[in-house]
């Protein structure tokens, strides 16, 4: 299985963001083995946002904070008919505002979360410096990330979802080569897949 990054189209003209409306939260994924926050606090109902096309008109995901995704109808289609998974969540989010109002949706879209499976990085094979030391073997919890050119997924840990969060790198989502076939099938926009071997990050 070939392994990618998703991430938004940047520059292209269907990348889109998002931003949550007066949003309630709880408490997010923490690690089951030293009880570390690993993901931001969870968008609870009700769920309003804002969208804002960056060029022509508005993609079919969304980019919001953090590792949220709003999908469109279209997407969601896609992924039921191919019978992916790793998505959860998927509920109806109410589109308050669209910028610029030229872009104004012709779709609905939903809340889309991924989370963490069994799947890790192979640290022998994959190229991310970390500052300070790690205290657990699981999350990698006190050891930051500083540097990534290039990961590769350890396949054999890998625990069958289409988009995951790796445990050794939690900065993004990984999609399988059935999102990518998918994408490619429908046609869906501001969705870009880069080989988590060729992913570069640096801290800010």
């Amino acid at each position: 299985m070939k392994f990618f990054v998703l991430q938004p189209s940047s520059g292209s003209s269907h990348e889109t963001a998002f931003v949550p409306l007066e949003p309630q939260f709880k408490e997010g994924l923490t690690c089951p083995a030293c009880g570390r926050a690993l993901t931001e606090k969870e968008w609870i109902p009700p769920l309003r946002a804002e969208l804002f096309a960056r060029g022509e008109g508005l993609g079919d995901v969304a980019f919001g904070p953090g590792l949220d995704l709003l999908v469109s109808e279209r997407f969601l289609e896609g992924w039921r008919a191919e019978k992916l998974s790793g998505l959860h969540g998927l509920k109806e989010v109410e589109i308050r505002m669209v910028h610029p109002e030229s872009a104004a949706p012709h779709s609905r879209y939903h809340l889309a979360l991924a989370g963490y499976g069994m799947t890790q990085i192979d640290p022998k094979r994959s190229r991310v410096a970390r500052e300070g030391e790690s205290d657990c073997l699981q999350c990698m919890g006190g050891a930051e990330v500083t540097l990534v050119e290039g990961y590769t997924i350890d396949e054999p840990t890998w625990s069958g979802e289409d988009v995951f969060v790796p445990w050794g790198f939690g900065g993004c989502l990984v999609a399988t080569e059935r999102v990518l076939a998918m994408r490619d099938k429908y046609g869906l926009t501001n969705v870009t897949l880069v080989p988590t071997e060729a992913f570069v990050w640096k801290r800010s």
